[in-house]
C-alpha cells in the first residue's frame, strides 16, 4: 500500500485537477455562505463515476461542504485530519474515507504548503442504481444513516486493499479505451461499494481511540437538529434542550464544525429538501417537512442555493437520468 505511487504509474498519467470536474458553488444566504459540490453539469449524463488524483495544497479555511454523489476518499501524502460529520479523524498514509451523499465534511490542514496528494473517486447515485440492476440493491449501502459513523477504513486492512486495488484498475479504464471498459468498470465498482459497506458496518471499524475526536455537545446539537427539522429551531431552542448557553453552543459550533449552527440547519433542511424533490414528492410538503416558514421562503432559498426552482430540478433530475438509461 505504501507503495502505491511507484507501482500504479496510471494516476500520474490521470492527474487531473478536480476543479475541472467538479465546482464548490457557495450559496449566500443572509450574508453566510454555505457550499455544495457538484459534477460540472457540462458532463455527460453518462459519466455516473469519476477519478481524480490531485496534488494541489489546501487553505486552512477550506470550507465545511456537502454533495449530491458519494466520494471514495484516500490519502496518499501528507498530514492532514478530516472532519465527517461529527467526527474529527486523523489520518494517515493510505487511509480511505467513505463519504456519503449529503454528508457534511472537511479537510482540516494544520501545515499549508505541505505536500498533499490524494485521490477522490466521486460514484453519482444512478452509478449505485445501475450497479443494482442485476445485483443485490447497492444504492443505499454508502448512505449516511446506514454507515455512520463509520467512515474510516484504515490502510491496514483487506477491504482497503481491495478498494485500493479496484481504484487502481478504475484509473487504467479511465484513461484508456479498452474491451468491455464498461462492464469491468461496473466490477469494481461494486466491489468497492461491498467491501466499504462490510466494513463500516462492522464492530471492527471503529477507530481507536487516537484516531478519532468527538464532541458530545456538536453530537447531541446535531442529533436535536435531526429530529426536529420539520419544526422551528434557533440557537436559544438547541441550547436550551442541552442545557447550555446559546453562546457557548455558537462558539463551539462554530470552532468544531467551521460553520455557524444557522448555516448547518439550511444545509441540512436543503439536503432533505433536494431529496424529496427529486423523489416526487408534492412541493409543498416538501417545503413543510423540510422545516421552511413557508412555500415562498423554501422557493426563494432553494433556487438561490440551487441555481433553478424546485420544479426545474426536479425536470432536470427526471431528464438526466433518462439520458443516462438511453441505449
Amino acid at each position: 500500500m505504501k507503495d502505491m505511487k511507484k507501482t500504479s504509474p496510471s494516476f500520474r498519467q490521470a492527474n487531473y485537477a478536480a476543479s475541472e470536474d467538479v465546482a464548490m458553488q457557495p450559496v449566500l444566504y443572509k450574508n453566510q455562505v454555505i457550499y455544495e459540490q457538484q459534477f460540472y453539469q457540462s458532463k455527460s449524463p453518462d459519466t455516473l463515476w469519476y477519478l481524480a488524483y490531485d496534488t494541489q495544497p489546501l487553505q486552512p479555511d477550506f470550507p465545511l461542504h456537502i454533495h449530491s454523489f458519494t466520494e471514495i476518499y484516500m490519502l496518499i501524502a501528507g498530514e492532514v485530519d478530516y472532519l465527517v460529520n461529527t467526527e474529527i479523524y486523523h489520518l494517515q498514509p493510505g487511509d480511505i474515507m467513505i463519504i456519503p451523499i449529503n454528508c457534511p465534511h472537511q479537510t482540516i490542514v494544520h501545515q499549508p504548503g505541505l505536500p498533499y496528494e490524494r485521490i477522490n473517486l466521486w460514484i453519482k447515485p444512478e452509478a449505485l442504481e445501475k450497479l443494482s440492476s442485476n445485483a443485490p440493491d447497492l444504492s443505499r449501502c454508502l448512505d449516511m444513516d446506514v454507515i455512520s459513523p463509520n467512515h474510516l477504513i484504515p490502510c491496514a486492512t483487506r477491504e482497503n486493499e481491495v478498494i485500493c486495488t479496484a481504484i487502481e484498475q478504475l484509473a487504467i479504464l479511465q484513461n484508456e479505451k479498452k474491451f468491455a471498459g464498461d462492464i469491468l468498470a461496473e466490477g469494481f465498482l461494486r466491489q468497492i461499494v461491498v467491501y466499504a459497506y462490510e466494513y463500516c458496518r462492522t464492530d471492527m471499524s471503529r477507530p481507536p481511540q487516537d484516531r478519532v475526536l468527538r464532541n458530545h455537545l456538536i453530537t447531541s446539537a446535531i442529533d436535536e437538529i435531526s429530529r426536529h427539522l420539520a419544526e422551528p429551531i434557533t440557537l436559544e431552542s438547541i441550547a436550551s434542550s442541552l442545557f447550555v448557553s446559546k453562546y457557548h453552543l455558537a462558539h463551539t459550533f462554530k470552532q468544531y464544525m467551521g460553520v455557524s449552527v444557522h448555516q448547518f440547519v439550511i444545509n441540512r433542511r436543503l439536503a432533505k429538501a433536494r431529496e424529496m424533490v427529486n423523489a416526487g414528492f408534492p412541493l409543498k410538503n416538501v417545503s413543510a417537512e423540510c422545516g421552511f416558514s413557508n412555500y415562498s421562503n423554501f422557493y426563494k432559498i432553494f433556487r438561490t442555493h440551487v441555481g433553478m426552482s424546485p420544479t426545474e430540478y426536479r425536470a432536470a433530475g427526471k431528464k438526466h437520468a433518462e439520458k443516462g438509461k438511453a441505449p
